[in-house]
């Protein structure tokens, strides 16, 4: 049987993570060749130059472009999909793989299956059919990403059933779960004190801590620092020590690094960047509860179980498990949910929850899917979607 070339792209250190389990079960079996593109974030001094993380995992890696526009403005990231486009186009046209894989509602996503479309290279993309109630671009890019794509894993039947609506035959359509539920499962455990240590927070001790992770949001990107201050306000009310991420690389995402920075300068939180996997899921792991508004707290907390506290627009309307506490960002409301997601009573339901998004197993779907071969004609997408047929 001929070896399927798979080549996939990485633009971000939290894409990366969730398919990374994917990455190492193609690499592991010998019916298949792969390669990643990385680019983006990952290549910003800025932003923690997390390629240094994918280099570690020993996967090879065809290429690393520069593509990422630090303006951060509006304009940036369509920019920086332009640039992944002139970049990669030459060096995927010139050695076709067999397969490019995407992932979410990036702009490397969609760039990866628009020239998939053009170049006539079948594509899978990883995470569409999931749709928020937000005013943000993601659900708009995540569509489209799924309307160019030839191939679909998507996590529940949820999503499957609205990439049917928006026109997508059923028999491209794979429910297989989260893949970064796989890291989860496995990933080996890591004391108490040596996690406090990897993040410089050795001093917090025997006290419980929250993480926080919060994002700009594309619709209202000057609301992220303001929202993250108030979450560190209450957090620091209530004496509960905050180990604090920094943000995705979106328009207003230099608003909430100056608070995470003026903060650390006064010694009341713990900045994190670039932890390895091992080290992130072990804090979590540790952690009393996770507030913010990073998908984690949706897709993989319930995993852990671990509390949330979801604060603002953005993950509203997804599928949630009842680890998630969804809150505006409004002083009582916010006070109120963590005091709620630290009771007892909310903590004895966390040890009952199951994870909508998947069991852990999904890596070994995916790669029997794929070991039935990819068809050129994958590509051709002569469906109508007003047919009955689809």
């Amino acid at each position: 049987m001929k070896t399927i070339r798979v080549l996939a792209t990485t633009a971000c250190r939290s894409d990366f993570d969730l398919l990374t389990p994917v990455y190492h079960a193609l690499v592991e079996d010998n019916r298949f060749s792969f390669e990643l593109i990385v680019s983006g974030v990952h290549l910003s001094k800025r932003f923690g130059d997390t390629a240094h993380h994918v280099r570690a995992t020993g996967l090879p890696i065809r290429a690393e472009l520069d593509t990422f526009d630090d303006s951060a403005s509006r304009a940036a990231r369509p920019r920086t999909a332009a640039r992944w486009i002139e970049k990669a186009s030459n060096l995927i046209e010139t050695d076709p793989p067999d397969l490019l894989m995407a992932c979410g509602d990036r702009e490397d996503a969609i760039a990866t299956c628009m020239l998939g479309a053009y170049l006539r290279i079948p594509v899978a993309h990883f995470f569409g059919g999931d749709h928020g109630d937000t005013r943000d671009v993601d659900n708009l890019v995540r569509h489209a990403s799924s309307k160019l794509a030839s191939l679909h894993f998507v996590m529940m039947e949820e999503h499957k059933r609205r990439l049917l609506a928006l026109g997508e035959p059923a028999d491209r359509i794979h429910v297989v779960g989260n893949p970064a539920l796989d890291s989860f499962r496995t990933t080996p455990s890591l004391s108490r004190s040596d996690t406090l240590v990897a993040v410089n927070a050795s001093t917090i001790g025997d006290h419980s801590y929250a993480v926080v992770v919060h994002h700009p949001t594309f619709s209202d990107a000057a609301r992220g620092a303001a929202e993250l201050s108030l979450i560190l306000d209450e957090l620091e009310q209530a004496g509960i020590p905050a180990i604090v991420g920094l943000p995705n690389a979106d328009a207003g995402s230099r608003d909430i690094i100056q608070v995470i920075e003026s903060r650390s300068i006064k010694g009341t939180i713990f900045p994190y960047q670039g932890l390895d996997r091992i080290q992130f899921v072990n804090l979590l792991r540790h952690a009393e509860l996770l507030v913010g508004n990073s998908s984690m707290g949706l897709l993989e907390a319930p995993s852990i179980p671990l509390a949330v506290v979801n604060v603002g627009s953005r993950q509203r309307g997804r599928t949630a498990a009842r680890n998630v506490l969804f809150v505006d960002a409004i002083e009582n409301e916010l006070r109120e949910a963590i005091a709620h997601a630290r009771s007892v009573e909310f903590k004895r339901d966390l040890a009952h929850i199951v994870n909508p998004y998947g069991d852990g197993r999904t890596s070994s779907r995916v790669v029997e899917i794929l070991s039935r071969g990819i068809d050129p004609a994958f590509t051709d997408k002569l469906f109508d979607p007003l047919s009955s047929n689809c």
